[in-house]
């Protein structure tokens, strides 16, 4: 029992410092005065990317952070707590997820253990269908593309619904929600960051990929 005991210690220290590696090669680039950006790979889901495959932004208010778009999984999500330890010690107040998606928003929950009261902000559509089985259908999709790397990943579900129009003021910054009705899904919304000039598409534009329209 001890010697398989050991066996599995190491093997779990072994996947953990894989994750570490890859994640670690990944930082967040800052593109205006206080948005950062984590460019992702161009792939699908796999177990070498570990499900990571799109561009987490966060923004830094005057006393907090606003994320977008926390990624695949718990991983991802500490990846993106990890770069903004590197900017600031502000804490995350919002979290805006752009779609049903499960690539763009289960990394929601590593943010909100470690930020209780985070708000965590989306269409209602894509609440309604998240909390219908939808999540728990990507969760394990999730599990099957990357052959159990984004395992132990939990769903934590946006709470606070917008519809478009809306104009939510954030720490002295202002968020502008744009919704096309049906686009890429039919629970998106377009994020617009008023002060600084930028507008987080979600999976509404692609660069050197084809995107399926649900």
């Amino acid at each position: 029992m001890e010697k398989i005991f050991f066996v599995v210690i190491l093997l779990s220290l072994s996947i953990n410092a894989y994750s570490n590696e890859y994640f670690n090669r990944f930082t967040a680039e800052k593109i205006n005065d206080d948005v950062y950006v984590i460019h992702g790979p161009r792939e699908l889901p796999n177990a070498k990317n570990r499900g990571f495959m799109n561009n987490p932004a966060f923004i830094v208010a005057d006393t907090s952070v606003v994320v977008i778009d926390p990624g695949t999984s718990h991983e991802t999500g500490a990846m993106v707590l990890r770069e903004i330890k590197k900017v600031t010690d502000k804490p995350v107040s919002h979290i805006f997820n752009t779609h049903i998606h499960g690539d763009h928003w289960l990394g929601n929950d590593i943010i909100q253990q470690r930020f209780a009261e985070v708000k965590i902000i989306a269409d209602p559509r894509m609440i309604k269908k998240a909390r219908s089985g939808v999540a728990q259908t990507w969760i394990e999709r999730m599990q099957k593309m990357t052959e159990g790397a984004t395992k132990g990943t939990k769903i934590a579900y946006p709470d606070t619904p917008v519809s478009g129009g809306e104009q939510i003021k954030v720490a002295g910054k202002t968020f502008a929600i744009h919704s096309a009705g049906i686009a890429h899904s039919n629970t998106d919304i377009m994020v617009e960051y008023v002060e600084g000039s930028t507008l987080f598409t979600g999976d509404n534009a692609a660069y050197q990929r084809i995107l399926r329209m649900d």
